[in-house]
């Protein structure tokens, strides 16, 4: 069996920790496998703050649309009973008339983000009922409301079937409907004997009553910012039908890698298949490419989407198949390298969990070193230069603030976004956009981490 060294697991716990408390996170839970094995897992912080109850590896989360790839890997199965034809109109299982007079949407379509239809609102929606956000009074209740709902979006279509990408939740909620009317069960019940069953799944859950009575469940809580910091307060964690496909599932960081393993290995701990090799391949392959990568934008080169889960096809050389999920008051994050056959499974119980910290973990995997990683030296680079600046004599004073993955220069004039020059900010080289479109370069020398010079145009300021 693979073991995982000390050192790893002190660097590994202590970037986590650090930035756990910088992103008011109560608590995590994280696991990695290799080889089959499970060779990592431990809880960090709390499940219940109020409590001080602490994570550990079996505490239940809301994994979020984590769940999507079971949902495809259930219509898969369906196909190989020759019960569905991914190929097939969706309105061959539902009523659906969205694309009437278009090229039809397919379930291969919807599996693939590739319909053509933008996000319609839908999980958002059912989210903000149950967490008391701002409501719309549109009626998405039901199966019916919520078919009515996508049939009346037809002037919402942006392009054909299968040629853009658009991250569509409720596509997932028509899939687990439809697994739900061919197989004549309930789509958590099938997905239950299904799938989490043979992967000795047994505590993972859609139900509230099921994980009510779990005596190791997270508290959910809702991230806010108050006086100028985020702060988390107890919620409820989302239970509907319409979650139930694109993002249901609760389970465990140590259940979660029992899922992993399977998607590199291909049979359960009991082995069964739940897939034939070519159906599993299927998932794992691009059927629609992000815009993003379309432009050159995407740091791992080509990337975009299979059946439920997110390809990056150059991940320092290797191919990286991730997905993450969030449902407000709840995240959790896969991934896996095929050609190592390792992979990191997470959960936290906040609405959204350091992915380039779990990201990091994997370069130890490939040889190189999880401190290394680019978004990670640009974070500390970004925090660096945060703070107040004054010119000559303390006349003039501005702020460099981070907020939301962004550096912004705030003093008399505004606030205005820095967009850096380079991908890792190594040239410490940021421009800001002026009048009529125009840019204009803000530059920062670091002569040591103490002591910072920012030139903004005539300007210059020193890091008090």
């Amino acid at each position: 069996m693979e073991k995982i060294s000390d050192s790893f697991k002190e660097k590994f716990g202590r970037l986590l920790s650090e930035k756990m408390a910088k992103e008011s996170i109560p608590g995590m839970s994280v696991a990695i496998v290799k080889k089959g094995d499970l060779i990592y897992t431990r809880g960090f912080g709390a499940r219940n703050l109020q409590k001080n109850l602490p994570v550990t590896p079996d505490t239940l989360f809301g994994v979020g649309s984590c769940t999507k790839s079971l949902t495809s890997l259930a219509i898969l199965q369906l196909a190989e009973r020759d019960l569905i034809n991914i190929q097939d109109p969706v309105s061959k299982y539902l009523p659906i008339t969205v694309d009437r007079g278009r090229k039809p949407i397919t379930i291969h379509h919807l599996m693939s983000m590739s319909s053509g239809l933008p996000n319609l609102g839908v999980a958002e929606q059912v989210i903000f009922r149950f967490l008391g956000g701002p409501e719309n009074y549109i009626p998405i209740s039901s199966v019916e409301d919520l078919i009515q709902h996508v049939n009346s979006a037809g002037k919402e279509i942006a392009a054909d079937p299968g040629e853009r990408m658009f991250y569509l939740n409720s596509g997932y909620t028509l899939l687990g409907e439809i697994v739900a009317r061919v197989s004549g069960k309930p789509f958590a019940e099938y997905i239950e004997e299904e799938i989490l069953k043979p992967l000795q799944m047994n505590r993972s859950t859609f139900s509230r009553e099921k994980f009510s009575g779990d005596e190791d469940i997270m508290t959910p809580y809702l991230q806010e910012s108050k006086d100028g910091k985020q702060v988390s307060k107890p919620s409820e964690h989302p239970f509907h039908l319409f979650i139930h496909g694109p993002g249901g599932l609760l389970s465990s960081a140590r259940e979660m890698a029992n899922y992993l393993i399977y998607q590199m290995k291909g049979t359960t701990s009991l082995s069964q298949k739940l897939l034939e090799p070519k159906s599993m391949e299927e998932m794992f392959e691009i059927h629609c490419e992000t815009e993003d990568s379309r432009n050159s934008l995407s740091p791992f080169g080509r990337t975009g989407y299979g059946y439920g889960w997110s390809i990056d096809e150059d991940f320092f050389g290797h191919k990286l198949i991730s997905h993450g999920g969030s449902t407000g008051v709840s995240s959790a994050y896969l991934a896996f390298l095929p050609s190592k056959k390792v992979g990191i499974a997470a959960a936290a119980n906040v609405g959204g969990l350091p992915v380039s910290i779990l990201q990091a973990a994997l370069l130890e995997f490939i040889g190189k070193k999880m401190e290394d990683f680019p978004p990670i030296k640009a974070e500390e680079k970004m925090e660096n230069l945060t703070g107040k600046y004054e010119s000559y004599k303390g006349i003039t004073e501005v702020s460099v603030v981070s907020k939301s993955g962004l550096l912004f220069l705030e003093g008399q004039q505004g606030s205005y976004p820095l967009i850096p020059k380079t991908e890792n900010l190594e040239e410490n080289l940021f421009y800001v956009y002026s009048g009529a479109g125009q840019k204009s370069i803000i530059e920062f020398w670091e002569k040591s981490p103490q002591e910072i010079d920012l030139f903004v145009e005539r300007n210059r300021f020193h890091k008090k």
